[in-house]
C-alpha cells in the first residue's frame, strides 16, 4: 500500500507510514483498488507535501503577529485616552438636628480619592514649581476642577429631598490633568432627624406688677433652670399705665427665632401667647374710708409735731398755744390723673389752735381760736394697707392779722401775724374750693365737729 501523505510504499496493515509517520486510516481490504500513485512532476520528483505543513506554520505565525499588533494598537489607543474619574462615588450625605429644622451636609471623601488616584493623575508643573508628590497633585486637581454643593442645607424635615449639584471644570481636568470627569447631580431623601420636644414656656412665668394704679407696670420673671428659657423673649403688652383688673398679653418667642430654639435645644413652643389679669397694684386713695385708723394716727402725730414746732418758732414770747384739736380732714383725689401735674391725691389734716396772748404787767389776757392745716400727698392703698410718706408734707402758708387792745385807761393795740385761717370757711376755700375743677373731695370735718 502507498502512504497518502508522501506517496511512498509502506507495508500493508501498517498503522503509521514508515517513511513520514503519517497515520494511516485503516488496512486496505483485499481486492480493493489501491490508490493511484501521484504522478511525477516535470523534474521526475514526487510532490513535497512537507512544504504544505510549512505554509501552515507561517500562517499561524502571521496570525499571532496580527493579534499582537491589535493588542499593541489597543494599548496605545487606550493609553492615549483621558482617564475617567467617577466623582459620585466619593460623596456621602449626612443629616443632623431636628425635624422641620434639620441640617444637611455633603462630604467629598478626599482621603479615599487620594488612595484611589494618587500616582495615576499626572500633572506637568510649570518650570520653577519643583516636584510635587502624588497627594499634592490630587489635591490640586480637586481644588481646580471639582466643585459641588447642596441646593438646601437647613430648615429640613424628614422626607424632604436635597440635591447635590456639580459645577466642575471639565476643560481644566482634561487639558491640565488628562482626566475625564464623570458625574451626575445626586438626589438624597432626608431621614433620621430627631423629633423635637414640645414645651410650654408659661409654666415657668411669674408676672410681676409694680407701681401705683393707674400707672402700674407689668414684667415677667422667669423661674426655671432649663437652658432654652434663657433664649426666650417674653413681651408684655401693655406693660405700663395699668390698673388692677386690666388684662395684659404676654408673647413668647426665641430671641433668634423659634427655629433657633429648635436647632439649638430641640424644643418647640406649644404655647406662644397667654393673658393675665393685673392684680396687687397699689392705688391712690380716693375715699376717706380707705384711710386706715393706723395711717390716720401716724399722720395726726406728725401733723401735731409740725404745728407745735411752727408755733415755737413763730409766736411772740407772750403768745402760747393752749390747745390743739384735730377737726377732721379734707381728701382731694384727681378726677383725671392724666391731667394732674401735681399730687394724685391730697389729704389735709385740719386743726383748731387755741392761742392766748399774755399781758402780765397789765393783768390782761386775750384768746384766739384759728385753724391750721398740714397736707400729705400721694397716699396709696394696697391690700387694705395705706402707705404715706410722713416726711412729704406741706404746712399751710396762710396767715392773717390779729390785733389785741390792752390797758384800763389808755387802750394800746398790738398787732400780730397769725399763721393759719381765721375760720373753717377760709380753710375750706383755700384748700378745697380752688381745686374743685380737677379734684373730687370728701370732708370729715363736720362729723368731727359734732363729735366734740
Amino acid at each position: 500500500m502507498f502512504c497518502p501523505n508522501c506517496g511512498k510504499e509502506t507495508p500493508d496493515h501498517s498503522t503509521f507510514c514508515s517513511h513520514c509517520g503519517y497515520k494511516l486510516d485503516a488496512q486496505m481490504p483485499s481486492g480493493q483498488e489501491e490508490p493511484k500513485i501521484p504522478p511525477f512532476s516535470e523534474n521526475n520528483q514526487m510532490p513535497d507535501h512537507r512544504k504544505q505543513g510549512t505554509k501552515k506554520i507561517f500562517v499561524l505565525i502571521g496570525a499571532g503577529i496580527a493579534v499582537i499588533a491589535v493588542i499593541v494598537a489597543a494599548v496605545i489607543f487606550f493609553a492615549g485616552r483621558p482617564m475617567t474619574v467617577r466623582l459620585n462615588d466619593y460623596v456621602t450625605f449626612s443629616f443632623t438636628g431636628y425635624n422641620t429644622a434639620g441640617y444637611a451636609s455633603a462630604d467629598f471623601d478626599r482621603q479615599a480619592f487620594y488612595k484611589d488616584y494618587a500616582g495615576k493623575i499626572k500633572y506637568e508643573a510649570p518650570e520653577g514649581y519643583g516636584e510635587m508628590d502624588d497627594n499634592t497633585i490630587c489635591e490640586m486637581f480637586l481644588n481646580a476642577c471639582v466643585y459641588g454643593q447642596l441646593n438646601e442645607t437647613s430648615d429640613l424635615s424628614n422626607g424632604d429631598e436635597v440635591q447635590y449639584i456639580w459645577s466642575c471644570n471639565d476643560s481644566a481636568a482634561d487639558t491640565q490633568f488628562h482626566v475625564k470627569l464623570s458625574y451626575k447631580d445626586m438626589t438624597e431623601k432626608v431621614e433620621g432627624l430627631e423629633e423635637p420636644e414640645e414645651v410650654d414656656p408659661f409654666e415657668h412665668v411669674e408676672m410681676v406688677y409694680s407701681g401705683t394704679a393707674p400707672y402700674g407696670s407689668a414684667s415677667v420673671n422667669v423661674n426655671g433652670d432649663e437652658d432654652y428659657l434663657y433664649d426666650i423673649s417674653f413681651e408684655v403688652s401693655p406693660s405700663s399705665g395699668l390698673s388692677n383688673g386690666d388684662t395684659v398679653t404676654v408673647t413668647a418667642s426665641g430671641y433668634s427665632g423659634d427655629d433657633a430654639l429648635l436647632g439649638s435645644y430641640g424644643v418647640t413652643l406649644s404655647n406662644t401667647e397667654s393673658s393675665f389679669t393685673v392684680e396687687g397694684l397699689a392705688k391712690y386713695v380716693t375715699s376717706l374710708e380707705e384711710v386706715s385708723d393706723d395711717a390716720l394716727a401716724q399722720m395726726q402725730a406728725q401733723s401735731e409735731d409740725v404745728i407745735r414746732a411752727d408755733e415755737a418758732r413763730g409766736n411772740a414770747e407772750n403768745v402760747t398755744l393752749d390747745n390743739l384739736t384735730y377737726m377732721g380732714s379734707y381728701l382731694l383725689s384727681a378726677k383725671n390723673p392724666d391731667s394732674v401735674y401735681g399730687a394724685f391725691d391730697m389729704l389735709y389734716m385740719v386743726y383748731r389752735k387755741d392761742l392766748t396772748f399774755h399781758y402780765d404787767e397789765e393783768g390782761f389776757t386775750d384768746t384766739l381760736s384759728c385753724y391750721y392745716t398740714v397736707r400729705f400727698d400721694d397716699l396709696t392703698v394696697s391690700g387694705g394697707t395705706v402707705s404715706v410718706d410722713l416726711m412729704n408734707y406741706t404746712e399751710t402758708s396762710a396767715s392773717f392779722d390779729y390785733s389785741v387792745q390792752y390797758g384800763e385807761e389808755t387802750y394800746e393795740t398790738d398787732g400780730y401775724y397769725v399763721n393759719g385761717y381765721e375760720t373753717l370757711d377760709d380753710a375750706f376755700n383755700e384748700c378745697v374750693a380752688v381745686n374743685m375743677d380737677i379734684y373730687n373731695y370728701q370732708s370729715s370735718i363736720e362729723e368731727a365737729s359734732e363729735s366734740e
